[in-house]
């Protein structure tokens, strides 16, 4: 008999708070900072299914390495803590108008951000960072969460590369290629969730009491503080804490027998072909930065226009991650993106030309031009094609990165005039090998040659390497 996944939940908590009866011990919801899933939402109970299955071993890798990397890991159990207070709020009150209930999540966010240092582990943070907005799908202008966290995501791969690439054959090296893997597993994984549980967005209780404010979760280093702190109370409280555990792991064998042939419960425990690592060739490798207290003199946009034109998309003066609907996208359609600043533009479909002008510090990710891409005025971004692009043309622009395909890095041209630190990267021999970085020259050696004419060749700074 097929049992849903609600009545398996309330089953599950009703069968664990009798057990919890008997042995004489409080109920979790005495716990501070736990909120038992079993009266809330269904989506709840997966969230903790979840968070067991994929954060929880990323958080012992990132243990394992010790000193900055466990500070990585502990910021980002604080933002997975209050990610969860936003779904125990969901389950007990109404949809609230406006973003306020995200401001502790967003604070713990931009506090990952900060821990990006120049030091031995800049990959390891820059891995973490890139790739921790993806927590922020629960913004109700978020109207695709699951495709959100899937680009968040990916955008840890090009430095989780790196990380495999420098620590590969070095002692102690398979621990940090293992904390890659279970960094990739936890995104990977968090995309499973929202695709099953919250495909639309976070499911608030329309019957619920009002919204107020943003929830707090409990700090994430104090579960572990109180477990090593010493005394006969806190023996007593591991001693509980170690019989309650033993009776609910025998709880969770019985339950598990439980038929589950309708696929509800089963969603984040079955590895599909496209999480493995050979299907995730030419993922976004593009930097999507979460916020942080960084200060920036760069006066924000006063004019914002996100339209179709015609047929052009006009993209002017935004400041966050936007993405043109790509049903409306065309080859007949170009874009123009122009005056943004740390913004995050996704075009998905195939356009005739796509053109950044006057931008500072943003991130353009798009599949396919006709024509080519250009950007020109602009300082300090990224762009990333991953389908093709026959030419990528860079004018006065300082300091940009393209990433190619590898379906179009043998085939496009990139055309560099008066731009200074320019980059180009693409995919490495196999999907398994780290991503090529390398520079492209800004300076030319001339001379006059014995036939009258000027010869050009690549400064030495450039040949080396």
């Amino acid at each position: 008999m097929s049992v849903s996944l609600s009545a398996f939940t309330e089953s599950m908590h009703n069968r664990l708070a009798a057990v919890e009866a008997k042995l004489g011990l409080p109920s979790p919801s005495a716990a501070p900072g736990l909120v038992p899933a079993g009266a809330g939402s269904a989506a709840l109970a997966a969230y903790d299914a979840f968070h067991d299955e994929k954060v929880k071993p990323f958080l012992n890798s990132s243990k394992a390495l010790g000193g900055k990397v466990e500070k990585l890991g502990q910021a980002v159990e604080q933002c997975f803590n209050e990610l969860r207070a936003i779904l125990v709020m969901a389950s007990e009150c109404k949809k609230p108008n406006g973003t306020d209930f995200m401001a502790n999540l967003n604070k713990s966010i931009s506090e990952v951000g900060k821990l990006k240092e120049r030091d031995a582990f800049e990959n390891h943070a820059k891995a973490v960072s890139e790739g921790i907005g993806a927590l922020s799908w629960v913004n109700p202008a978020n109207m695709t969460p699951g495709p959100f966290v899937g680009e968040m995501g990916e955008a840890s791969v090009f430095w989780m590369n790196k990380v495999r690439s420098e620590n590969k054959g070095k002692e102690g090296g398979d621990l940090h290629v293992q904390w890659c893997k279970d960094l990739d597993a936890m995104w990977k994984g968090l995309q499973a969730f929202v695709k099953a549980e919250q495909p639309t967005g976070v499911t608030w209780n329309a019957k619920g009491k009002e919204a107020t404010g943003a929830p707090a979760a409990a700090a994430a280093a104090a579960s572990s503080s109180s477990a090593s702190s010493g005394g006969s109370g806190g023996a007593a409280v591991a001693s509980k804490t170690a019989a309650s555990g033993a009776a609910a792991a025998n709880l969770f064998a019985e339950l598990g027998k439980i038929d589950q042939s309708s696929g509800k419960t089963a969603g984040l425990k079955h590895v599909t072909k496209d999480m493995k690592a050979s299907a995730n060739k030419d993922k976004p490798v593009v930097e999507v930065k979460a916020p942080t207290n960084k200060k920036d003199n760069t006066p924000a946009p006063k004019v914002q226009v996100f339209a179709l034109q015609g047929n052009k998309w006009v993209v002017e003066g935004q400041t966050s991650q936007i993405e043109i609907p790509g049903e409306q996208l065309t080859v007949k359609n170009t874009i123009y993106i122009f005056n943004c600043v740390g913004a995050t533009v996704i075009v998905p479909g195939k356009v005739n030309t796509i053109t950044i002008d006057g931008c500072k510090g943003c991130q353009i990710v798009f599949q396919d031009v006709l024509a080519m891409c250009e950007i020109v005025n602009s300082k300090n971004c990224k762009i990333q094609c991953k389908g093709k692009s026959p030419t990528i043309a860079i004018d006065k622009t300082d300091g940009v990165v393209v990433y190619l395909s590898r379906e179009t890095m043998a085939e496009t041209k990139v055309v560099a005039s008066k731009s200074s630190e320019m980059n180009l990267s693409w995919p490495g021999k196999t999907d398994e090998d780290a991503w090529i970085e390398k520079v492209i020259p800004e300076q030319y050696v001339h001379r006059v040659t014995a036939d009258n004419t000027v010869s050009a060749e690549v400064s030495d700074l450039y040949t080396h390497g």
